[in-house]
């Protein structure tokens, strides 16, 4: 049960670190100037972007890191009893595409998509 929960928590650590780190990055300066004058939800985040706009690109790729490594250990954990070949080759074909799909493709379009909303909502504050 413990190899599921490393699995499916690091799989949505890791898509949730990549999709704010790609929104942080693809929102636009003009849209942050807009939150900090007009004092809207994010507008505390929006600022911090503004100053250091690295940090918080930098701390969601960590979590998204950590999540990939997470999730990594839970494959290890559920597939733990099964054949070593076996779990190699299960790695390849299933846990791969898999993690790619989840941890990068799939977040990677949604915070292009839809940067200022992802943005907003990972924002601490009001």
């Amino acid at each position: 049960m413990s190899g599921w929960l490393l699995l499916l928590g690091g799989l949505a650590l890791a898509g949730a670190g990549t999709t704010i780190a790609v929104a942080a990055a693809a929102v636009s300066r003009l849209e942050l100037v807009r939150w900090i004058s007009q004092r809207l939800r994010g507008a505390a985040i929006a600022s911090a972007l503004l100053t250091t706009p690295r940090r918080l690109v930098a701390t969601a790729g960590a979590a998204a890191t950590l999540g990939t490594i997470l999730s990594a250990f839970g494959f290890a954990a559920v597939l733990g009893p099964v054949p070593r070949l076996l779990t190699a080759s299960a790695g390849v074909i299933l846990a791969v595409p898999v993690l790619i799909a989840v941890g990068y493709a799939l977040p990677r379009g949604a915070g292009r998509r839809w940067p200022d909303a992802i943005v907003r909502r990972a924002a601490p504050g009001r």
